[in-house]
């Protein structure tokens, strides 16, 4: 019997990691940002509202629907560097310690949970 209530209790705590899984959708404009600059509508999760979600996208992070399914968007991971509003592109390409040019292929995957 104990073990029948552990397999159950075990397969809810699964159930409920994926259920609350929040994925980005694939970027609006996923060529590589034309601007010289980016502009961070968000820098943390916290900064959008409970069913959006903070991704990263070419000309900065903006909050976006969550989707439930993974996608090819990416998530702002909470404690990575960001500074709200315009970010000229020499303050943001020093960061990742690339050259200016090369900042359009950096991309990295997440996942959120809440």
């Amino acid at each position: 019997m104990k073990i029948k209530i552990h397999i159950i209790l075990i397969f809810l705590v699964c159930f409920a990691i994926v259920a609350f899984a929040k994925f980005c959708p694939p970027p609006l404009h996923p060529e590589p940002c034309k601007r010289d600059y980016k502009y961070n509508h968000c820098c943390s999760q916290g900064d959008c509202k409970s069913y959006d979600i903070c991704c990263v996208e070419p000309c900065g992070n903006v909050c976006r629907r969550a989707r439930d399914a993974e996608t090819s968007g990416v998530a702002f991971r909470n404690g990575d560097e960001c500074q709200f509003g315009k970010v000229n592109k020499a303050f943001w390409s020093s960061l990742f310690g690339l050259k200016e040019e090369s900042f359009s292929h950096c991309r990295r995957a997440s996942t959120i949970y809440m």
